[in-house]
Formats: structure tokens, sequence, C-alpha cells
């Protein structure tokens, strides 16, 4: 019995999204969506209103790291994101981005991330998402690595930890009560993540080679709790010169109250301060972009209440090491149709042009060159308060329809720069993200005084001095060299050792240099709940050792720091012992025996015990108790097929007190003790189309040999479950219908099912899992922890998307071409084309091309297009592999829309390749199996018949051929009796 795979992993990224949509006819929008049921067209308002399509990445997948990364962090530490909390904010933190929407685990507390929330618990959201971007000038090549490309919505993650499988993000103590470092680059190399380009770029990522280290703080004090300091650290890595660099950080505010204003991000306003605090004096200035909601969504426009955000976010570059860098500030808001995307652009010179990005839009960058030109070009935008007032005459483009500008959907960026970056030298900067309230004044204050011909009277309403003293205590801060604030709890407590009567502690030692000593404190939960000094004196070193425990009390410990002024810090992250509670067993194990887990382990070495509990989870839900022995041995025999089981073990002593557990084991049993199960995944409650009728699916169900057993099943009704398909030998998974796509959960199950010695054909013509929109061909591309490269050896594919003409779908696909033998050539069948109620023009539309990589897999079909000039054609569109784990056959492209019978055989053939016995029964060789069959053998046993092809004719494995063989034939055709059994070779 094979293991679970475990380089699969279960969890995805929706990071991959649909293409924006051209204008195109309203009949054949109707039609498409008639035949596809759904156009992902990457609206960012529906992906908003659905939470949980989550933009980021919530598990990494495996990815090649560059080997000049150095990585200082141990990867027992490593987490994927740290949640600032400690004060007013809800800020999680990745890798150079706030990420959007949530969804992600807190690795420390288990508890799924939600928006960035101000106050923490409130639902007042603030942020979308902050992303940094990198720019610069690499020879001839004008590059800028992204956290995240949310401007085109197409994933492009590009700064990626060197352990992407673990994260690069650790806490730490030094100074803040919450504080972080993380170390990343744009050098990992996976076209999963980074290799998805927009609809507008012509290339995939290419890295700047740079390092980034990512210092985050935030404190809880209650003067220091409404910011984040985060500070960057950007190294050349490589061995090539990055000229004119640029530092942007985007952001997204999205401010309303969550979930009380469902679509409250389409009402925001941008802006900047730009002014010298002590005047004359130009290293006062503040520069600072800032959001706001535009009335701060008061209840009935005459009080506040909680739902109200009357606060602004404002983020700002607090310090760099490159002097009197220029600041620039851009807010757009942005369109799929470009003549409505807008954002301030000024209106050029002839030394200074205006220039259009990439598909004629005038906000959203979307091609790299862009967005380059955005964070370089000098500019600071007007505040989008005055949108109305702004035209030509100021030097501005101006919009087409200003009124809908005024609030609205928008972003903004900060820029800065330039600085050069030889290979090994580093540039740093620190940035502060802040949220000031009581922005907003009275809760009438835009009723009654805004007028989009004088803008200016509702914006003198507003309480800028709460922004620019917010930002004056970030500088004192800063300053301090991050000692105002008071100390933040140590970090690392750990308990060392229990002996006979005492317990030994220790803990990281803080870096702040004002720090005196640390309190250590205990609490004996047996007793009660309060916390006590556990030492009169603050502890001058990082151990301690705490004398006087009780057997069976239960303790908690925990430390935290004083400073020189005697401010002491919040108690650190606790630590909790049983006093006299046993070892644990050891070197726990798992074999199976006729299907049944069989758990073994070593006692522990101290004495005294009298009961060993077993237990169980089933796959990732909480364990439970479940058994006890005294033996060192245990049978589950209460198991089912397809279901994963977590075991542990603990003792009890004397005493009545259980062990830590033991260390935990993993089983799964696979029965594959039944036949073919075959899958309809084309969606048959959906819209229906002609073309891909279910009886054409039927068809090819029908004419497996009828002395195998095959299971039905649509997966709109069940989907794909392992406890379920564990029980076959073989499934087929029929995907014909386009638009249709199988479920991360059904890939899951499946994965499993192929790791485990499972055999699989998949008729399946868009392998790519894409949502098919009104584009041409779409290269996709895959990498290690995706089911298509994992377990089908796929490099990438071609996906032929969808293309109109006169009002029809145009088709392309004349056939598939053979590679071997076994398999007939196919050629399209153009009667069943005929029959869809959407014309199609030509052969088959929606079918692609495969990229294997260098594997065992082997071509045995090849994309017969009508246009032998085509990218597609000649190109792979079916492959097989048998291997000593398992099997597959691909059909990359609609079989049942093949003409008969050479589709049959296809079929068939694809059958033998997964280790069926087609053939078995057939002994008249008219490919079927029925009564005939039995009347071929008794014209031989008593006719003197022709003799039978003995390996066909010996259903019952006794090596003859007999009366025996035609009973069984007789039982199976007419009374659904046991499946054949042919053995002779």
């Amino acid at each position: 019995m094979k293991n679970l795979n475990t380089k699969y992993t279960a969890e995805r990224s929706s990071s991959k999204t649909g293409m924006l949509l051209r204008t195109i006819p309203v009949f054949v929008v109707l039609v498409f969506v008639a035949l596809f049921a759904s156009i992902a067209f990457g609206s960012e308002k529906w992906m908003k209103t659905n939470p949980r399509i989550n933009m980021e990445l919530s598990s990494f997948i495996t990815a090649q790291s560059d080997t000049l990364l150095n990585i200082l962090i141990p990867a027992s530490e490593l987490r994927h994101l740290g949640v600032h909390n400690s004060g007013k904010w809800y800020f999680p933190l990745g890798n150079g981005r706030v990420p959007s929407f949530g969804g992600s685990v807190d690795p420390e507390t288990g508890e799924v991330t939600t928006n960035v929330f101000f106050p923490k618990g409130s639902g007042n959201s603030y942020v979308y998402t902050i992303l940094l971007w990198i720019g610069g000038v690499v020879g001839i090549d004008t590059l800028v690595s992204t956290a995240a490309d949310q401007v085109s919505l197409t994933g492009g993650f590009e700064l990626l930890s060197a352990a992407p499988l673990i994260g690069g993000l650790k806490r730490t103590g030094n100074f803040a009560d919450d504080e972080f470092v993380a170390i990343y680059s744009d050098t990992i190399s996976d076209p999963g993540y980074n290799g998805v380009p927009n609809m507008y770029d012509d290339q995939t990522h290419v890295p700047l080679g740079v390092e980034i280290r990512q210092e985050s703080y935030s404190w809880a004090d209650i003067l220091y709790d409404d910011f984040v300091l985060i500070k960057f650290t950007v190294k050349n890595i490589l061995d090539k010169n990055i000229k004119n660099g640029w530092i942007g950080f985007y952001i997204d505010p999205d401010i309303y109250n969550f979930p009380n204003a469902p679509i409250g991000w389409v009402d925001d306003i941008s802006g900047v301060i730009d002014t010298l605090i002590d005047e004359g004096d130009p290293t006062s200035r503040l520069f600072i972009p800032y959001s706001f909601d535009n009335n701060g969504d008061p209840q009935g426009n005459t009080r506040w209440d909680s739902a109200s955000v009357r606060g602004a976010v404002s983020l700002r570059l607090v310090a760099s090491s490159f002097e009197n860098p220029i600041q620039n500030f851009n807010w757009w808001v942005p369109n799929g149709n470009p003549d409505i995307d807008f954002g301030p652009r000024l209106i050029g010179t002839p030394e200074d042009p205006f220039r259009e990005f990439t598909g004629g839009f005038t906000g959203s960058p979307y091609r790299q060159q862009d967005k380059y030109y955005m964070m370089a070009h000098p500019e600071i935008d007007y505040d989008q308060l005055f949108v109305t007032v702004m035209d030509s005459s100021d030097g501005w483009v101006p919009p087409a329809n200003p009124t809908i500008l005024i609030a609205a959907d928008s972003r903004f960026m900060l820029s800065f720069g330039p600085f050069d970056l030889p290979p090994g030298d580093s540039v740093w900067f620190t940035v502060a993200c802040v949220v000031s309230d009581s922005f907003h004044v009275e809760a009438n204050d835009y009723a009654r005084y805004f007028d989009p011909a004088s803008p200016g009277d509702y914006r003198n309403r507003l309480d800028f001095s709460r922004i620019i003293d917010d930002h004056r205590r970030i500088d004192s801060v800063y300053n301090s060299n991050l000692l105002l604030p008071k100390p933040g709890p140590p970090v690392g407590l750990e308990i060392v050792e229990s002996l006979e009567n005492s317990i030994e502690l220790s803990w990281n030692r803080c870096q702040r240099p004002d720090i005196y000593g640390y309190n250590v404190y205990v609490r004996d939960t047996t007793i009660s709940n309060k916390w006590h000094r556990a030492s009169p004196l603050p502890i001058i070193d990082t151990t301690f050792i705490f004398s006087g425990a009780q057997p069976t009390h239960n303790l908690m410990f925990s430390v935290s720091a004083l400073d020189t002024f005697g401010r002491e810090s919040e108690i650190a992250f606790y630590r909790e012992i049983t006093f006299g509670r046993p070892l644990p067993p050891a070197n726990l194990n798992v074999q199976t025996e006729d299907g049944i887990p069989v758990l073994s382990w070593e006692p522990p070495s101290d004495t005294g015990l009298y009961a060993y509990y077993i237990y169980r989870s089933r796959w990732q839900e909480a364990y439970t108790l479940y058994d006890s022995t005294a033996s060192l041995i245990f049978n589950d025999v209460d198991v089912e097929s397809g279901v994963s089981y977590r075991y542990y073990l603990k003792v009890k002593n004397i005493l009545g007190l259980e062990s830590i557990p033991s260390n935990e084991v993993t089983f799964l049993y696979m029965a594959m003790d039944e036949g073919i199960l075959f899958v309809n995944a084309n969606m048959e409650n959906g819209p229906q189309i002609d073309a891909y009728r279910k009886e054409y699916v039927m068809e090819l169900m029908r004419n497996v040999n009828a002395g195998i057993d095959v299971t039905y099943q649509e997966i709109w009704m069940e989907g794909i479950h392992l406890s379920k398909i564990s029980h076959y030998e073989s499934v087929i998974i029929d995907v014909e219908k386009g638009g249709v796509t199988l479920s991360n959960s059904d890939l899951d199950s499946l994965a499993i099912y192929l790791a485990n010695g499972g055999n699989v054909m998949f008729i399946m013509p868009n392998v790519s899992q894409l949502n098919l929109g009104m584009y041409q061909i779409l290269t996709v591309r895959y990498g290690d922890g995706d089911f298509f490269h994992d377990y089908l050896f796929l490099d990438s594919v071609l996906v032929n998307r969808i293309a109109f003409q006169d009002g029809a779908i145009i088709g392309d696909l004349v056939g598939s071409l053979s590679e071997i033998g076994e398999y007939p050539n196919l050629i399209a069948d153009t009667q069943k084309l005929l029959t869809s109620t959407i014309p199609i023009q030509g052969y088959i539309p929606i079918s692609g091309c495969l990229f294997p990589g260098e594997t065992n897999a082997e071509t045995i079909y090849r994309y017969n297009s009508s246009y032998p000039d085509s990218v597609m054609h000649n190109q792979i569109n079916g492959i097989r592999y048998s291997g000593d784990d398992y099997r597959f056959v691909l059909f990359n492209f609609p079989l049942s829309l093949m003409s008969y019978p050479d589709h049959i055989e296809a079929f068939r053939q694809g059958l033998r390749d997964l280790g069926l016995d087609i053939d078995c029964g057939d002994v008249n060789t008219d490919k079927r199996v029925n009564v005939s069959d039995a009347v071929y053998i008794l014209n031989y046993l008593y006719r003197g018949g022709a003799a039978p092809d003995f390996r066909k004719a010996d259903v019952d494995c006794n090596d003859l051929v007999e009366l025996g063989d035609v009973v069984i034939f007789i039982n199976r055709i007419f009374r659904n009796g046991y499946a054949l059994s042919c053995c002779q070779n």
C-alpha cells in the first residue's frame, strides 16, 4: 500500500482570474452565456463581493530558489505572513504586501485572517491591499517586479521567499509588541505564480535580481497604536547593474464597514498632503498620500455609529538611504473599458510628451513599462475631490465624465527614487501606514457642504491635523531608534527542562538597548487563574529556574520586559506544563494488513504506566479519543476506503496524568475492489448544447465491455470524492463540454487516487481549467505543486479560446492523427456539430494542445487543424502513461464528437492502456459481449464449431472452456451476475 504523495499540496490559491471582456454584440454575449454558463471577465466588483475568492496565496507551492539567496531564518520558525494586531490595527503582512480579502491562516493562532480592520474587530476596513513594486533598467530592459499584479488581476506574484513551501517570515521581539522580519526575492522561478502575463504584456516574469529584507513594527502603547512601520532593504544579488531604480507602493483602500456596506468601496477619495511643517526648512516636508470615505458613512446623515468609517488611511516614506528622493503621487479609477478608465495625467509638452498607456488606458498601468513610467515620471496629481474643476487650462487631461470620479473605487500610488544599484549593493527605505481617526468631523458635513462646482468648501470641513499629528508621532518614534514606545514582549519563551522539583525556562534577549531586565510570571491553574511574579526582583539574564512545583499541578509561564524607565511590556506567549506528567510512547508507526491499519509503538522509559490511549482523526478533523489498550499493538478494524486517518497516542501514569502526544502517523486505504467509475462532468443540469448531447457521451460508456462492471455518475450531483473513487480499479472523467472545469477538491481527490496506484482516463479538451473567454489561443504554464504538472507531466498547454464570426462559433479541429498503431485516426463528426442550436463554422471548437515535460508520457495523438499554418496544427493533443505507480490516458479533445466507430475503438484502447481486459468474453470478436458469444462456445462444445480464443472464452479462470463458462455468460448478460474474469495468457 502506497502512502499519500507528500509532494502534492491540496491548498491552492485562486490567483488565476479571468480576462476582461471586450465589447461584443449583445446577442453573442447571450449565446456565450447559454453555452458556457458564466464568463470570468475579471470584474473586481464581483471579486470583492466574494471574499472567498482570495487573490493571494494562502499556501505556497514548492518553487525553485536562487542559489544566491541567503536565508538567515531557521526553517522551523518560518511562516507566510505575520499579523500586526497588538495596537488598534488588524494588519496581516506578507512578502511586500498586505493581502487582499484575508482567507489565509494566521500561523500563530490557527485562525483564518480577515480584511485589514481598524480598530481590530470593528469590521471597519481601510485597506484592501498594499503592494510593493520595484522597478529599474537592466541593460536594455525596463523591468518591474510586483508583490502582486493587482492592476490586471492576473496574479503575477513575483516576490517570493526562497522556501515557498514554508514561508520566509519570522516573529522577532527586539523593539515592538508585534515585530516581524521577512526575506524574499524576485528571482524565484515558478510559472504557476509569476509566469502568468496579463493581457497586455508580451512576456512572463523577468527578475530584476533583487533580494528584500522586510522588518515591520507595531505597538500596543496608546500613543503609538495606530500605525505600522515597515523597513525594506533591497539588495542587488545578480551580476548586472540596476539603473534608475524606483520604488512604488500601490494601495487599494476600500474604506467601508464589512459586511454592513457590501459594496462600500465605490465611494473612496484619494489625495495628498504636500507641505512644509517648518516653513523654509526643506527637510521638514511632509508628503502624505491618503484616502478616505466620501462621507464617513454616518447613520442617516445625522450621527456617527460603530459602522461609520470616520478615519483616513495614509502611507508615507519616512526615511531612505538615497538622498533627496523624488516623490510622486498618482491616483486612478480603474475600468475594463479604456474609455472610462481614468487617472489624472498631464497634457504633456514637447519636452515631456503625453504617453498613453497600452490598451488606451489613462489610469491603469497594465504593462510593466507603464508601471515603471507611472513610478518614475514626475507627477503629483491633484486631489480626487477636485476632479470636476480641473481641466486642460490647469495642464491636465480632462475626464470624459468627471462627476462619476469624485468618489469611486480609486487607488493611489506613492513612488520614490531614483537610485542606482550595482551588483552586491543595497538601498533601504522605511514607510509608515496609519489610520487617523475622526478625519470627518460632523456627520452631516458631506450632505451640507459638498458641491462638485466648489469642492473646497467640503474639504475645509475635514480635519487634516489628525493626519499630520499622527505622522509627527511616527517621526518621533523613528528618530528615537524605535525606543519611545514601551518595549515589546520577549519572544522565544521555552521550557528547557523539567527536573525532579524544578522547571528551567529560557527566552530570547530583547535587542533594544534600554532593556533593564525581565519579569517571570507563573499561573497555577490547578489553584486559580491569577498570574503571580515568580521572582520578587527582575531577572537580568534570559534563563530562570522555577522551584517548588507540585506534582499533578498545571503550570503556565510567561515573561515580560522592563526598560530603564520601569515601563513593562505585555507578557509573552505563555508556555504550559503539568508537573509529574509521564513521557509519551516512542516511535509510533503504522502498517497495513489486508486493508486494516496496525499501530505499534515502544513504551516510554519511565514506569508505572497502566494504559495507552489512542486518538484518531479523519482527514483534518479534530482528534478525538478513539480507544485504549494495555498492549503495544492496536488493530483499527473500523476504517473506510478512501479516507485518510491520523493517529497519535498518550499514556497515563498512576497519578492519572496524561503524557503529551506521541508522534503522529497517517494511514490511507484504497480498496480498488470494483470495476470502472464513469464520471460525466459535462454539467447536464446546466445550459444544453446539442453538439455536446448526453447521448454522445453515453455512447462511449455503453461500449465498455459488458463483462466489466461500470458505474455511471454525474459530477453535478455529487462531485469527485476520494471515498468513492477509491473503490474503483479505473476512473473515466469526461469533461467535453466547453467552459466546464473540475474543482480543486475534485483534483485533490484524483491526485491522491493516482498517487496510490489509480488509473484514470481524462477526456478533457480544456486541461487549462480556465473558464473560456472571447479570446484566441492562450498559453497556460504549470509548475511544481500543480496537479497537471505533477501527475499528468505537463509543462504547459495551449487553450483554443472561443472565437465568433457572423454569429457562429468558429471550429478548428478537423481530427486527431494517431502516433501509434493501437489507436485509429479520428475525424470530426460534422453531423453531430450540425445539431447544435448555436451555429458552428468549420470543425470542433474548444480543444487544446499539450506540451509534456521530460517524462515517460507517450504521445498518442496530434492536433489536425483546418488551418495547417496555425500554431495548433500537429501539436500533441493526446498522451498516455503506464508506470509502476499509476496509469492515465489524456484525450485533450472531445472524443464523443469524433466519427463512429473510430472514436469507440480509441476509447476501448484507452481502457486497455489503463490495464483493463476489455477483450475478455468477446469470443466472436465483434467488440461486444452478448448472448452470441455464449452461442459461439456452445457450437464449439456440442456442434463441432471453430475453437474460440481460450484467453477470451475462459471466463471463470479454470484453464478450461466448458459449459460452466456458458453459464457465467448467461448469468452476466441476463441476471447481472459477476463480472467476467479471463486469466489465460
